[in-house]
């Protein structure tokens, strides 16, 4: 535990995820000893599936890093897609770890293995267990101070670990009784299935970043709002926003008198500006001004 005390004095998503690395670095191994010990393949899919976090987390270290570079010359939008582009080599390693999980889990139902109660995997899937719970509460915490999609969306991937590893703990106690020797590699099968779907939430997001999905339903109703303040907007058209994982780019056409002086109707912008990033800090904002 002694990892677990230095991440409480940041809030910093770096150190978050440097965090994360740690832990999920250490539960792999610990896991994947238990296992050479052991044999149990459920104990072999959660030490996968750590490992896969500390793969994720590496990635992530690099891509948080490049993705709060500043916008230059050559970016003038930034280089936040840098985080879609981590969670698209992501999605990728899991299905492949997927695959092999749900291989070895199927091999080992047609050959049922039953031993003796493996304490040592036992301990090791509860200290997973108490650690893991104590990652979830972390990140909900950083996620609410620094606002960041990507700590927001692994809270969800970990919190699924939380239930996984009850599942592991349950299999590797009933596993040796018996008549149950298939409930080792069951739990193993469903692992990979929960594996497979994490990697196609991940695949999703970082798709719909890199493609440049719409996003401005989620702004449709402040903006109603922002603009029932404004008695000079007519109306407005063609909006649209898209996202690169931490910001977000909206544009939008705003109709306005056709006699009104250009100044009045960059205040008027301004003021929609500012009320809409009251809901998000990290939103960059593009008025169109269309006479009517």
């Amino acid at each position: 535990f002694a990892f677990i005390a230095p991440c409480f004095a940041s809030g910093m998503s770096q150190d978050l995820v440097s965090f994360i690395g740690n832990a999920a670095g250490s539960l792999a191994v610990l896991k994947f000893s238990a296992y050479a010990s052991g044999g149990s393949v459920s104990l072999l899919a959660s030490a996968w599936d750590s490992g896969l976090d500390f793969l994720s987390s590496l990635i992530n270290f690099g891509a948080l890093i490049f993705a709060r570079r500043p916008a230059d010359l050559e970016h003038r939008f930034g280089h936040g897609k840098a985080e879609a582009m981590a969670g698209l080599a992501q999605s990728l390693a899991i299905f492949l770890s997927a695959g092999f999980i749900l291989y070895r889990s199927f091999e080992r139902f047609l050959s049922p293995v039953r031993g003796a109660m493996d304490w040592l995997s036992l301990a090791v899937m509860v200290l997973a267990l108490l650690v893991t719970i104590t990652l979830v509460i972390h990140q909900r915490q950083v996620a609410r101070r620094t606002g960041s999609l990507l700590v927001a969306a692994d809270s969800l991937h970990y919190a699924g670990d939380v239930a996984a590893n009850i599942g592991v703990i349950l299999a590797i106690v009933i596993s040796p009784l018996p008549g149950l020797e298939f409930a080792d590699p069951v739990m193993a099968g469903l692992f990979s299935f929960y594996i497979f779907r994490s990697g196609g939430g991940v695949f999703k997001s970082a798709l719909d970043i890199l493609l440049d999905r719409d996003v401005s339903e989620e702004y449709q109703g402040l903006l109603d709002r922002a603009l029932a303040a404004e008695p000079l907007v007519r109306g407005y058209h063609d909006l649209r926003a898209r996202s690169d994982g931490s910001t977000h780019f909206l544009e939008l056409h705003l109709e306005l008198p056709a006699n009104l002086p250009l100044s009045e109707c960059h205040a008027v912008g301004e003021r929609v500006s500012a009320a809409l990033k009251t809901e998000n800090e990290n939103i960059e904002i593009l008025v169109h001004f269309d006479p009517v």
